[in-house]
């Protein structure tokens, strides 16, 4: 939209009301207010995310549910899918200032079907660790997985006794160790998705006893590049540090060969991946032949809205279109988050229907207490003022009032740096204040790490120094602090869990290249945080049976409803190529994959992206 307004009046700005409602005008889908502003002096000042300039082109971006209140879910789509929606952009103050659009959705917009099924989780009795690997040789290796310390032998051959699988393991015990099928599994973090996958390494070092002296034998491919160096770190730690595990991420070219020749289980992010080997295709295709098992961590983020969803995507797509034509005995483990149409991508992978494994979003979450606050504020600086004033009085209390040993751990994701370091030194003052201390705010970086610290208040961003994370990690670790405040976009690199998880607002502004604009060379968007962000964010609750902990998400009113929907319910996964699509196809044509018409429609069927298009069309504007 762009602001259009010819009058030399308006000095402070004016306010519009953005509508979105049915054809007949009797259902209010969603009510938002934005603020037009004459001036083109205050651009270096704007930091409302609600507030445009005339002339100046701005997106907004906005998540309804056609389903309109009280229908049931299963609904007939007739009735429920108007023939359009309407837009409208109506005028506080000024009479017959109104523009309106209407969006054709009959016949364009397919509801998501909801004949999926979810795995059962069976009811079957735990089996014991020591049984179930009687024989095998691998104790040492077990006891690194279950974070058994070899300090106290006597306490050490108890708790390897008594250890047990979980129901997700036990379910999945035989088909992962005493058979040679892949899986996919879609679950909530936390299950135990990284001991399956330790158990599908302990099954091939038991079929080869030569394992760890051969080459490239098992590839662990994370989708998130942000715990590519997390998951090294583990299996290190399981299996010997430099002996048999290699991570490709931060390496020269040079030393990935050494790795690939010289390792037997290569750990990497996808996109170092594809970038130093998965696009060289002859390399790859020797390699592949000594693979006994690939893991895909993280499918999840295909769903990301930017261009790595679309080159994790085309990375996968390539490994299986390289794979299947070998006729390869691979196993493919694939891990991903709850999602709605896992058959789909389980199809996608090359995995049968029968080896998928689809549990419910709640179904392990029991101990998770998920709630929604709404705000009833347009304006991000009083709604974030509210908010604060909810945070102070309903959970940073009970924390300072709570015993040492029994004190609970926060996290607070905020949408930016300055929102960061601002909430920072308020809680860092009412803690002060509560504690009947005599120190005054600070401005200054240096001062208000050392005061917030002193307080027990650590802070992480994207662009923080090395040294000062893992500086303020140690600290949480040691539990010197236990109260931090991240910007959103640190929520696929922290690995730590919480008692209490706390999301600071949802409405969050991006920028896009604008090359045609006199005005700005930037494009503000508005977007709300995706089912994704949010579930990122949910993962970082502590999920123990008897351990409860809780998920607040604090947000503007007419954005309750659905972020009430997605916390407690799954959405289907979306591929998000078409994003980068261009690039993809060039890379294809560069690498000779595609040479003819008919060669890109054949790589386009090994897509997520053929699989989806035929039942959201209007998702990618067909």
């Amino acid at each position: 939209m762009t602001g259009d307004i010819n009058t030399d009046e308006i000095n402070t700005g004016e306010t519009f009301w953005i509508l979105i409602e049915d054809s007949d005008g009797e259902y209010l889908y969603l009510s938002d207010m934005i603020v037009v502003r004459p001036s083109l002096n205050e651009i270096s000042n704007n930091k409302n995310e609600n507030e445009i300039f005339m002339q100046d082109e701005y997106y907004l971006s906005y998540q309804i549910f056609l389903e309109k209140k009280g229908v049931r879910k299963n609904y007939d789509q007739d009735d429920v899918i108007p023939p359009f929606i309407f837009v409208r952009a109506i005028a506080d103050k000024w009479l017959h200032s109104e523009t309106s659009i209407s969006v054709p959705v009959e016949n364009k917009v397919i509801l998501p079907n909801i004949q999926y099924e979810n795995t059962e989780l069976l009811d079957l009795q735990p089996i014991r660790v020591k049984k179930a690997f009687s024989e095998s040789g691998f104790e040492v290796y077990l006891r690194r997985m279950f974070s058994i310390g070899d300090n106290d032998k006597e306490f050490d051959h108890q708790s390897y006794d008594s250890l047990k699988l979980n129901g997700l393991q036990t379910q999945l015990f035989n088909l992962i160790y005493n058979s040679d099928k892949s899986f996919y599994l879609s679950s909530p973090p936390g299950n135990g998705q990284f001991i399956c996958t330790c158990m599908g390494i302990l099954r091939e070092m038991k079929q080869d006893s030569k394992f760890q002296s051969k080459n490239f034998q098992v590839l662990f491919l994370s989708c998130n590049k942000d715990k590519a160096d997390y998951y090294v770190s583990k299996f290190e730690s399981i299996f010997g540090v430099n002996q048999i595990v290699s991570g490709l991420k931060g390496k020269t070219p040079v030393q990935i060969e050494q790795e690939l020749k010289s390792k037997s289980i290569i750990v990497s992010d996808i996109e170092t991946w594809d970038n130093h080997v998965g696009k060289k295709l002859t390399k790859i295709r020797d390699l592949v032949k000594k693979l006994k098992l690939l893991v895909i961590d993280g499918i999840e983020f295909i769903n990301s809205n930017n261009s790595n969803g679309s080159v994790i995507e085309s990375a996968i797509s390539r490994i299986r279109y390289i794979i299947t034509p070998l006729n390869l005995k691979i196993r493919i483990f694939a891990y991903s988050k709850c999602i709605s149409n896992a058959n789909e991508v389980s199809e996608w992978l090359g995995i049968s229907r029968e080896n998928v494994f689809s549990f419910d979003q709640n179904i392990f979450n029991e101990t998770i207490n998920k709630k929604v606050i709404a705000f009833d504020s347009y304006y991000r600086s009083s709604r974030f003022q509210m908010m604060l004033k909810y945070l102070k009085d309903n959970i940073i209390l009970q924390l300072i009032n709570q015993p040492k040993e029994e004190k609970k751990t926060l996290i607070i994701f905020v949408l930016d740096y300055e929102f960061c370091l601002s909430l920072a030194n308020e809680l860092s003052l009412f803690i002060v204040s509560e504690s009947d201390q005599q120190e005054e705010g600070v401005t200054e970086y240096n001062s208000l790490l050392k005061f917030s610290i002193h307080n027990g208040i650590g802070f992480l961003y994207k662009n923080q120094s090395f040294k000062e994370k893992e500086y303020i990690l140690s600290q949480f670790n040691d539990e010197k602090i236990n109260i931090i405040i991240a910007c959103e976009d640190m929520k696929n690199s922290i690995t730590l869990k919480f008692d209490y998880v706390v999301v600071m607002d949802t409405k969050k502004i991006d920028y896009d290249d604008n090359k045609g604009s006199l005005i700005n060379s930037k494009i503000r968007k508005t977007i709300d945080y995706s089912q994704f962000d949010i579930h990122q964010m949910l993962s970082r609750c502590r999920n123990q049976m008897d351990h409860y902990s809780n998920f607040i998400l604090l947000c503007s009113s007419n954005k309750q409803e659905f972020y009430e929907y997605t916390i407690n319910n799954s959405l289907p996964l979306e591929s998000n190529i078409d994003f980068g699509i261009i690039d993809c196809l060039n890379t294809e044509i560069a690498l000779k994959t595609i040479k003819t018409k008919q060669d890109t429609i054949d790589w386009i069927t090994w897509t997520l992206f053929y699989r989806r298009i035929s039942k959201v069309s209007c998702l990618f504007n067909y």
